[in-house]
């Protein structure tokens, strides 16, 4: 028997939708369209069982005002403890957010060893050798191409050999 009122839902209907799933990372879950059975099975005002289902993801993240994680408004000097404090990071370097403070409205970092505060970022690494290797090459087609096309001009014979 059919969970599905006829009234609200007069045309199209699946029955027995299986519609709370993983795939690929994601996860599905029933929606609006869908109805539970009395035997614990899904079923649906939809012509499609793509239109029965929604990502779980949609169901429970929502935009946040504050940052996920609160920073330490407390001194720096306090937290650091004789520890070094560090603004900014490389250019090759993200931020780590564990262990800040905040002192002159800068947000600083408290470290014993660097790699506390910055780690690098292999992405941006690869994208700057990749960059230089990518120059080197070039430059040494645009020199070999260079070369092979410029010939030296060698007179085939003298002038007085050619008007006789």
């Amino acid at each position: 028997m059919s969970c599905l009122d006829i009234n609200l839902c007069p045309g199209e209907k699946l029955y027995n939708v299986t519609c709370n799933f993983s795939t690929m990372y994601i996860d599905y879950e029933c929606n609006s369209n869908t109805c539970m059975r009395v035997d614990g099975t899904y079923d649906c005002c939809a012509i499609h069982p793509y239109y029965c289902r929604q990502p779980l993801e949609s169901l429970f993240r929502t935009p946040t005002i504050e940052p996920s994680r609160a920073i330490n408004t407390k001194m720096c000097n306090k937290i650091c403890d004789g520890e070094s404090k560090l603004y900014t990071c490389y250019w090759y370097e993200k931020r780590q957010t564990d262990n800040l403070c905040i002192e002159n409205n800068k947000e600083y970092c408290c470290f014993e060893n660097r790699t506390e505060c910055c780690s690098t970022n292999q992405t941006y690494m690869y994208i700057a050798i990749g960059s230089i290797a990518s120059i080197i090459v070039i430059f040494a087609y645009y020199l070999y191409n260079v070369k092979k096309s410029h010939q030296k001009i060698v007179p085939a014979k003298e002038a007085s050999e050619i008007f006789v």
